[in-house]
């Protein structure tokens, strides 16, 4: 037996953005020695002290390969929405090293209730766009790792650029990031303009790892067979009014989750996996146009699924995903405070990774959750109401043989 041990190093953060969509606009506004620990109270020192608060998160002795946010904004203040503004510097992630992509789920040009963007408007002049959803950010040398999610490539190390979106029909898209995920809406119905029922969805991207996310940069020490990971970026939903004192409304809650859940883990993982044990990789009842350079041997499929989930670690949420043999890397992390600058005392962000056993074992899950000097770190005061995780997960691979998944159908 041959086996590899990578380590995917990964930050889940819900940025809180739509409070910045609700503060006035101060263009005066500058950076002071005793506004440094307080809440902002201004859209511009909201910007300003979330980048400083990103950049201090993937700087410090965590360079991650993934990034995962939820609660992102973009905005124009002329009603523009062909040229969003998001809370980032134009140059902000290429000179941290990045790319970023940002996939909008309720943009107020396109839904006719009014109630969430005509009390946000109060703050702003004219007829502003506005959109929020969920951004992923990937590591630049990661980047070229990057592919639509039906494709079965060869690995990364040996494929022409030309290749990378050859597999069959190349998907009209904006950039790499775009082309390698696809958003899968997991609450779908009539938008009322409430968080009761804001579109809800998943955010899937396929990454193709050769052995090199490990450092190791010798041939040998590459893997046979490629690895198909794929990032599941999630926002569930959340009630009015849950956790305070209304049992009623707090089971309603959960069983809208575990309905949410069922389309991650039924419809999305369960079928591609399911899919990869095929011979042929049939789609549509026809074979998958592979190309000749393309490896059909691989390892299992990883997947790990981060986000904010709104559920704590006692529910049956948390126990629907645990019993399809998938591990929470952060059981015991407080991630959620009650206010802006407040400690926090509840945990509802997570990331899980799986299938177990058959991609991620449980012995090693077990001693690297963390790096003790990261874990969750405090947060930079006032920025969001949640509190960002660092995980590693890793991965043991046997490249004797390729291995079909087989635990998480």
């Amino acid at each position: 037996m041959v086996e590899k041990r990578m380590d995917f190093k990964l930050i889940n953060w819900n940025i809180g953005g739509a409070k910045f969509l609700a503060l006035p606009s101060n263009k005066k506004w500058r950076m002071e020695e005793n506004a440094a620990n307080r809440s902002p109270v201004y859209r511009e020192e909201f910007q300003v002290k979330l980048q400083i608060a990103l950049k201090r998160k993937i700087e410090e002795k965590f360079r991650p390969h993934v990034v995962t946010l939820q609660e992102v904004v973009q905005f124009n203040e002329e009603g523009i929405s062909e040229k969003p503004k998001n809370t980032f510097d134009e140059n902000f992630f290429d000179d941290l090293g990045y790319k970023f992509h940002f996939f909008p789920l309720i943009e107020n040009g396109k839904f006719s209730a009014r109630m969430k963007w005509d009390k946000i408007k109060e703050n702003w002049k004219g007829n502003p766009y506005f959109a929020q959803g969920n951004a992923i950010m990937v590591r630049n040398d990661v980047v070229p790792s990057l592919f639509p999610v039906w494709a079965i490539p060869d690995i990364p190390e040996f494929r022409s650029e030309k290749q990378q979106f050859d597999n069959g029909s190349k998907p009209s898209c904006i950039n790499e990031i775009d082309c390698a995920s696809e958003v899968v809406f997991v609450e779908q119905g009539l938008y009322f303009g409430d968080r009761n029922t804001e579109p809800r969805a998943a955010i899937v991207t396929h990454f193709v790892l050769d052995g090199g996310l490990t450092g190791i940069n010798l041939p040998h020490d590459k893997l046979n067979w490629p690895i198909d990971l794929f990032v599941v970026n999630l926002h569930l939903t959340t009630l009015l009014h849950e956790r305070e004192g209304i049992p009623s409304l707090d089971i309603k809650a959960s069983n809208r989750r575990i309905k949410q859940l069922d389309i991650v883990f039924n419809d999305i993982i369960s079928r591609y996996n399911s899919w990869k044990k095929e011979k042929g990789y049939h789609l549509s009842g026809k074979p998958y146009p592979v190309e000749a350079s393309a490896q059909t041997e691989r390892n299992s499929p990883v997947w790990i699924v981060s986000g904010d989930f709104n559920f704590t670690p006692k529910s049956a949420e948390f126990e629907y995903i645990t019993k399809r043999n998938f591990m929470s890397l952060c059981d015991d992390s407080f991630t959620k405070a009650k206010g802006l600058g407040k400690p926090p005392t509840l945990t509802v962000d997570y990331v899980f990774a799986g299938c177990l056993y058959d991609s991620i074992h449980p012995k090693d899950v077990e001693i690297r959750i963390f790096d003790p000097d990261l874990g969750v770190l405090a947060q930079d005061p006032g920025v969001s109401d949640h509190y960002p995780l660092y995980v590693v997960v890793p991965i043991r691979v046997d490249d004797a043989l390729p291995r079909n998944p087989s635990h998480c159908e």
